[in-house]
Parts: C-alpha cells; sequence; structure tokens
C-alpha cells in the first residue's frame, strides 16, 4: 500500500462536530489528512475508495447515531474488510451506555464519550492521534 498511515477517516452525520473534530487536530498540529463522510453508507464506500487507490487509513473514527446506516451497523461493516483488520476504529459518540460499551468491545473498537469540556477533548484527541503511530 502506498499511504499507510496518513489518512483519518471521520464518519460523523453532524457538520458542526466534523469540523471541531477538524479543527482540533489542525490545533494539535496533525500532519494527518481527515476524510470525512456524512453517514454510514457514504463511509463505508469512502473507505473501499482509499482501499481501490491503495490507501489504508491510520484510524477510522465514526458516530453512533447517523442516518441511512447507524454507527454499529457501519462498524460490523468495516470489520469485515480485511485490509482494515490492523487499522484502529474508534466510536465518538454522546452515549455513555454500557451496553454500547460493551458490543463495541466485543468488536474490539473504543467508545469515547464525547467530552463536554475542551481540554478533555484535547486530551481525546492527542490519544486517537496516537493510535495513528
Amino acid at each position: 500500500m502506498n499511504d499507510t498511515c496518513s489518512t483519518i477517516v471521520l464518519i460523523e452525520n453532524y457538520r458542526d462536530e466534523a469540523e471541531f473534530f477538524i479543527t482540533t487536530l489542525q490545533i494539535l498540529k496533525s500532519k494527518h489528512k481527515v476524510s470525512w463522510a456524512e453517514n454510514g453508507v457514504d463511509g463505508l464506500q469512502l473507505v473501499q475508495n482509499l482501499i481501490a487507490e491503495q490507501f489504508i487509513p491510520c484510524l477510522i473514527v465514526l458516530d453512533i447515531n447517523m442516518p441511512l446506516m447507524n454507527g454499529k451497523l457501519t462498524a460490523l461493516e468495516l470489520r469485515k474488510i480485511t485490509d482494515l483488520s490492523a487499522v484502529p476504529i474508534a466510536i465518538l459518540s454522546t452515549s455513555s451506555s454500557l451496553a454500547d460499551r460493551t458490543f463495541f468491545q466485543t468488536i474490539d473498537m473504543l467508545l469515547y464519550t464525547k467530552p463536554t469540556d475542551y481540554q478533555t477533548y484535547l486530551s481525546m484527541a492527542k490519544h486517537l492521534l496516537s493510535l495513528c503511530d
């Protein structure tokens, strides 16, 4: 593969949330490109297009509550793609449900509850970026 660790895929239906995430990575001086999709269907297509172009993302971040295909179904579909077997997938959501946490742990994904204060959000973003290293 050409570029195994320069792209982060963000699957998030709210533009403001996506822009906030991307801006936070810019503030942290991340050199990673963020490719954004607004729902699970578009996210899967985006990932397939990247793979077809010989690009494997270093990280996939997705929300749970999305139109067309929710985060749980998207996560299950992403896990079926063998080219992504080594790619960390993080769930970034407002959910703090034990059922959601357990579901994602069983498919080897971490659920991060969206922080309500910026310093905690920065710390979380730093941790997510460390998954790309």
